[in-house]
């Protein structure tokens, strides 16, 4: 057996998860910025009509530093950094984008749902 498909079978034996849990979380995806750029979050958040838009049915929640977050925490689908790890469970995926410093980040992730940068 191929290392991978070994790998790909334990991994699917400890994550899964009930069917009815799934049945709940399935279209919920989180995608987090933890840096300290907000205009990256407000880009995010100008984007979600948009990914929902071309990826219906699936609901964008965002993540981001506690020391951002009082700017966006009027947003009910902006979430904590603190909260995050009990939080993930609620989720079907969890996408963390990083600052590499030689792209933006959230055009990056654009590009990558084949969506116009903003």
């Amino acid at each position: 057996m191929n290392l991978n498909k070994l790998s790909a079978a334990w991994s699917f034996l400890l994550m899964a998860i009930p069917l009815t849990k799934y049945a709940k979380i399935q279209n919920k995806y989180l995608v987090c910025y933890f840096g300290t750029e907000s205009e990256f979050i407000q880009k995010l958040i100008d984007a979600i009509p948009l990914i929902e838009q071309k990826f219906a049915p699936i609901e964008i929640h965002l993540g981001c530093r506690d020391s951002v977050h009082y700017i966006f925490e009027e947003h009910p689908r902006i979430h904590k950094h603190s909260i995050i790890k009990e939080a993930k469970r609620n989720f079907a995926y969890v996408r963390e984008l990083k600052h590499n410093f030689v792209e933006n980040p959230i055009d990056a992730f654009l590009i990558e749902c084949e969506l116009e940068k903003l």
